[in-house]
């Protein structure tokens, strides 16, 4: 019996979605391992905001802040937003904070270290005073949940989530936003290489896979 390639293709995306999410809610984030998105205008782009999606970044060397960009075409739709710091030795007093920019929230306070776009506020999100502490199974690492919130913000367009260190410390962060999974066929492919990747920014092998040399 022939069998149509298009029923397989959509078995194994959902094979690979349900393990997913079986295996670590955490791992419904999608990863995303690039620098240089270090001010409004090289801000990581998210295609669609309610979709979970993580990105990775060093912080400090040389990148001082984080900078994504979100649009969201209804007020109706909310930002999920989560902070989080590789469970590394050297990086358990660390920590970063993230900020949301966006039209109609309130005027930025003063001392960011960064201009804010015109026409946007800030709310910053500083780390709680007893981070979460997660493991991935998949992956073999862990991380310390600093932050994780989600806003209803009154008005839809183009805005910002920043992180950085208060204190220009060097280290390492990751970003997470959107709580929609979503996998195809594709990423069964790239998932080896999604864990190698974090494994080797989680130092889960020892070997320091940092440029930061003060830290």
């Amino acid at each position: 019996m022939k069998i149509s390639p298009r029923p397989i293709a959509r078995i194994l995306s959902v094979a690979l979605a349900a393990t997913v999410a079986v295996t670590s809610p955490a791992l419904a984030h999608r990863p995303t391992f690039s620098g240089g998105h270090t001010g409004p205008q090289s801000a990581y782009v998210i295609e669609d905001v309610t979709h979970s999606m993580v990105l990775y970044q060093e912080i400090g060397c040389p990148a001082a802040q984080l900078w994504l960009r979100f649009d969201r075409p209804s007020a109706d739709v909310p930002l999920f937003v989560q902070l989080g710091v590789p469970v590394i030795p050297r990086l358990a007093d660390y920590r970063p904070v993230v900020a949301v920019l966006a039209p109609g929230l309130p005027a930025a306070p003063v001392g960011l270290p960064f201009a804010v776009p015109d026409g946007l506020g800030a709310v910053v999100l500083e780390a709680n005073a007893t981070p979460g502490e997660f493991h991935e199974p998949f992956t073999g690492t862990r991380s310390w949940i600093l932050r994780e919130e989600t806003l209803s913000l009154a008005l839809p367009g183009t805005g910002y989530v920043v992180a950085w260190h208060p204190e220009d410390l060097p280290g390492k962060l990751w970003v997470a936003v959107g709580t929609k999974e979503r996998f195809g066929l594709l990423d069964l492919f790239r998932f080896p290489g999604w864990r190698s990747e974090a494994r080797r920014f989680h130092e889960t092998d020892g070997a320091p896979s940092s440029a930061c040399t003060t830290r």
